[in-house]
């Protein structure tokens, strides 16, 4: 009997094998108006050599009864027993367990989807949000696929480099978000009680946040996702300014208290009720470019001159500072004088150096 996989939910698009005068075929039929067979698509191959069949649906038959049809349509023998076969069946069988599994997942409120090959498989809607995801790889092998992608920050020791099972995978995973809970909570209340200014792009793998301290003074917050209480605070802005905040850092470090959350310990650190909020009504543009946006990022580098209240992007800033002869940047510091009021401008650039190191390491395969 032959029997189809359906190996695309969005197309309908579903796959079987045969066996002809000792030829294994593969038969790919498409019911775009499914459950309907109208206007269907068959296809044979002989390997990868495409085999000239026409077989068109009855009125009104159901995509059911055109593949029952087919089967008796099509003359098969009797099934070869031979390696390539077995394999191939044994791939089969392994395709329709793992459909049947992805089947219960969908039940359970999960969202699948797939690539028409069947290479690929992608989960969403972990745990009721719908931007964790699971991405795999079929492969080869008959009950293990590799995690390609997921939504998760990537963390020492990945977890998801061994081949498993969609339940090993989901498994692992759920119990990963679980240790990161304390993590997802403070970067949610720092988003909500903040004026987040970056990263450029934000996803559930960023594990740091810049939000506004003063007018002339930006924090760059890093935390642990494994670790809520492991936080890194680095400082954008004029050395002058920055340097006695450090200072405080240093000293009440020590008297960070695990039973509150960084928002918390930061506003007691720095003697604070609460940090600056966001003012849709007040976008200050770049002095070099006069624009509020150059792609995603806004301006928040100011100069040492309490007087001179204006700002710039730090692109602007560094590509102004390459024209300059008395200009320097060394590591994370910039040095140089301002555009507007030619006093001078020096100002850690830490933040763009970790933004840099984290989207690439996101971006990085598995």
């Amino acid at each position: 009997m032959l029997k189809f996989l359906e190996i695309s939910g969005k197309t309908h698009k579903f796959t079987g094998f045969m066996s002809i005068k000792g030829n294994i075929f593969t038969v790919n039929i498409t019911f775009p108006e499914h459950p309907s067979a109208q206007n269907s698509t068959l296809e044979v191959f002989d390997l990868l050599q495409k085999v000239p069949v026409s077989f068109a649906p009855e009125p009104e038959e159901t995509a059911h009864d055109y593949c029952q049809r087919l089967e008796k349509y099509l003359p098969q023998s009797e099934s070869i027993e031979t390696n390539i076969v077995e394999n191939i069946l044994a791939k089969f069988c392994y395709l329709d367990k793992v459909i049947d599994e992805l089947d219960v997942l969908e039940c359970s409120g999960h969202t699948i989807d797939m690539t028409d090959d069947f290479t690929k498989i992608r989960i969403s809607g972990i745990a009721g949000n719908e931007k964790h995801f699971l991405e795999l790889d079929v492969g080869t092998e008959k009950t293990q696929m590799k995690v390609i992608q997921h939504s998760l920050p990537n963390i020492p020791g990945e977890m998801f480099w061994k081949m498993g099972t969609i339940d090993s995978h989901l498994a692992t995973f759920n119990a990963l978000l679980n240790q990161m809970s304390d993590f997802y909570e403070n970067m949610h209340t720092i988003d909500e009680l903040c004026f987040v200014v970056g990263p450029s792009e934000i996803t559930t793998k960023t594990t740091s946040r810049i939000v506004k301290f003063s007018e002339k003074i930006f924090l760059n917050i890093k935390i642990d996702p494994l670790i809520s209480t492991q936080v890194n605070l680095s400082f954008i802005g004029p050395i002058v300014l920055v340097e006695p905040l450090r200072g405080i850092y240093n000293e009440k470090i020590s008297n960070w208290d695990p039973e509150m959350n960084v928002h918390q310990n930061l506003l007691r650190m720095y003697d604070l009720i609460y940090f600056p909020m966001r003012d849709n009504d007040q976008e200050t543009p770049c002095n070099i470019c006069f624009d509020y946006l150059n792609g995603t990022s806004i301006p928040i580098i100011s100069c040492d001159n309490d007087k001179c209240n204006v700002i710039f992007h730090l692109q602007c800033l560094e590509n102004y500072f390459a024209t300059l002869r008395t200009s320097k940047t060394m590591f994370s510091l910039a040095m140089g004088n301002c555009p507007f009021c030619r006093q001078k401008l020096t100002t850690f650039l830490e933040f763009q150096i970790t933004e840099q190191e984290e989207r690439k390491m996101n971006k990085d395969e598995i």
